[in-house]
């Protein structure tokens, strides 16, 4: 039978890697630490797995996993600013696009004042903004 391999365990709470004691039963078959402190073989007793978890060479294996955490985290955030980045890029494209078509509107509401102006010389300029909206 092969051994357990052992990894620390994520508390969410705290937002941190931290170490935990197998439960008996894993040291049936042995408890592998990959942290680099035992190579080829695995710890079948508790209390041994236990003093080597107080050793600097894994202490600083717990390290690498909260600095992974801080890496991962940051990508997570890269990936979502690159997303934001390109939405607002569209939600840029879009208002250029509405101002070009609130521009040609605008430009033809001024022809078809002009027009009415023209066709209707008698009605005041309020008659003639309020008969044109009625026409759009």
């Amino acid at each position: 039978m092969s051994s357990n391999n052992y990894y620390p365990i994520y508390d969410a709470d705290n937002e941190i890697f931290k170490d935990h004691v197998p439960d008996d039963n894993d040291f049936i078959n042995g408890v592998k630490c990959n942290c680099g402190c035992l190579k080829k073989s695995a710890y079948t007793n508790k209390k041994h797995f236990e003093k080597h978890l107080e050793t600097a060479t894994h202490k600083k294996w717990l390290e690498y996993f909260q600095c992974w955490k801080i890496i991962h985290n940051n990508e997570i955030n890269d990936e979502k600013l690159n997303k934001q980045e390109l939405i607002i890029t569209y939600l840029e494209y879009e208002i250029a696009q509405l101002k070009r078509e609130n521009a040609i509107l605008q430009e033809k509401l001024k022809e078809k004042n002009s027009f009415l102006c023209w066709l209707m010389p008698s009605m005041s300029k309020t008659e003639h903004t309020s008969a044109n909206s009625e026409s759009i």
